[in-house]
C-alpha cells in the first residue's frame, strides 16, 4: 500500500471521502481535481503540494487546541450521549469550562466546571 499524498491526507482530514458511489451504483474514485476544488469551497488552499502540507499542518494545530468538537449532535436516547470526548492542548493540565447544552426546541442547559488531565494521560472532570 502507498503514502497517501499530502492532498490526500489533507482532503482525508477534511472529511473529503477517497470514493463514492454514484446514482447508478458505480464506485467512483475522488480525482485531484476534484479534492483540490472541494477543498477551495471550504475556504482551504491546496492548489500547491506546499500548499496543502501547510493546510493538513494548520488543521492539526487548531484541532490539537480545541477542548471538544465545535458542534456534537447526538440524539438523547444514545446512551453516547452521556459522555462527550474531551481533549487537553499540550502542555495544559487543567482547564475551566463552559458547556451549553441547546436542544431542538431552542432550551438552553450550562453548566460550568474544570477538567484535568490525570497521570494516565487521560481527561476527567475535577469534581
Amino acid at each position: 500500500m502507498t503514502a497517501a499524498s499530502p492532498l490526500e491526507s489533507l482532503a482525508e482530514r477534511a472529511g473529503i471521502l477517497p470514493q463514492y458511489v454514484d446514482i447508478g451504483g458505480t464506485i467512483r474514485l475522488t480525482s485531484d481535481q476534484v479534492r483540490v476544488a472541494l477543498l477551495a469551497a471550504m475556504g482551504i488552499d491546496a492548489s500547491t503540494e506546499a500548499a496543502a502540507v501547510e493546510a493538513f499542518r494548520q488543521l492539526e494545530e487548531e484541532s490539537s487546541s480545541q477542548l471538544i468538537e465545535p458542534v456534537v449532535v447526538q440524539r438523547i436516547s444514545d446512551t453516547r450521549a452521556r459522555r462527550l470526548a474531551v481533549q487537553l492542548p499540550a502542555g495544559v493540565n487543567e482547564a475551566a469550562y463552559k458547556l451549553t447544552l441547546r436542544e431542538e426546541s431552542g432550551a438552553d442547559h450550562e453548566r460550568l466546571g474544570r477538567i484535568r488531565r490525570r497521570s494516565d494521560g487521560r481527561v476527567s472532570r475535577v469534581q
